[in-house]
């Protein structure tokens, strides 16, 4: 049928029907997620929990090791453009953190299994 450039209905109707039936589940999919945007409650931070974060994050950052402050700041900094004259950050609201412990062991103990002289 291609071949003299006209296509019959039977080749069409078939393929036309599934389409619109990803149509049909699309929309209805676009819904759901309208309404769960309608329904979803954003959290507002009072000003002593915003204060909270902001002592954990100088802390992280005063008293962290290398490691733990550049996982911390990957963890909510999505993207930096640096343009001539101005940098962009792109960035989320950074979770609460746990208060820093430091490491007691850098590395896991090693334990052998087997005996002595074999690898």
């Amino acid at each position: 049928p291609l071949e003299t450039g006209k296509l019959d209905i039977e080749y069409l109707a078939p393929r036309i029907k599934e389409l619109k039936s990803q149509i049909d589940i699309l929309k209805e999919k676009r819904m759901e997620i309208i309404e769960n945007i309608k329904t979803t409650e954003i959290k507002t931070l009072k000003s002593s929990e915003i204060k909270e974060y902001v002592s954990d994050l100088k802390n992280l950052l005063s008293n962290g090791t290398i490691i733990e402050q550049k996982s911390f700041i990957k963890s909510f900094i999505k993207r930096i453009e640096i343009n001539l004259l101005k940098v962009i950050i792109n960035y989320t609201v950074p979770l609460k953190i746990k208060k820093v412990e430091h490491l007691t062991k850098e590395v896991l103990p090693l334990e052998l299994f087997g005996r002595r002289n074999r690898t």
